[in-house]
């Protein structure tokens, strides 16, 4: 891999753990549940799954249908995930789950993510010249001596 598409890939990492995401419960076994959401910490999103770390252990035995809301500045996007898999034997557990997205949202969140990386890359850029312009030059300083 290329250092520009693992720098890519570590942008994109970092803009996805910036992103809000509550989770709640929305059927357990087929029958619609209420619940209150928990804020998740994603690790990986793409057009058919969503991977990400929760303290929360759900049961393997029963069919969970999971709802995400994806917060960005001014929009959200729901999601419905099933087909929960879940890795690990003590908290934070990593999971990973199937979600469907109708192809217009689909299309209208994935441009706004990567309108999202597009300015913080010239978020970066920006600070990056700006600590440049402001780096420190060699300066002269009299030779002094001290004695006791």
């Amino acid at each position: 891999m290329t250092n520009a598409m693992e720098l890519r890939q570590l942008q994109w990492q970092q803009l996805l753990t910036s992103l809000e995401c509550r989770l709640t419960i929305v059927r357990v076994d087929g029958r619609a549940v209420q619940s209150n959401y928990t804020t998740i910490k994603i690790t990986y999103l793409d057009a058919g799954e969503i991977r990400f770390d929760s303290e929360l252990d759900f049961p393997q035995d029963h069919r969970i249908t999971i709802g995400l809301e994806l917060f960005t500045a001014h929009h959200s996007i729901r999601l419905l995930g099933s087909r929960i898999e879940k890795k690990g034997v003590r908290a934070p557990y990593a999971y990973r789950v199937k979600y469907d997205m109708p192809a217009a949202s689909r299309s209208f969140f994935f441009g706004m993510i990567n309108q999202m990386a597009v300015h913080a890359q010239t978020f970066t850029a920006k600070a990056v010249e700006s600590y440049n312009a402001l780096q420190p030059y060699p300066q002269l300083y009299p030779q002094i001596d001290f004695q006791t």
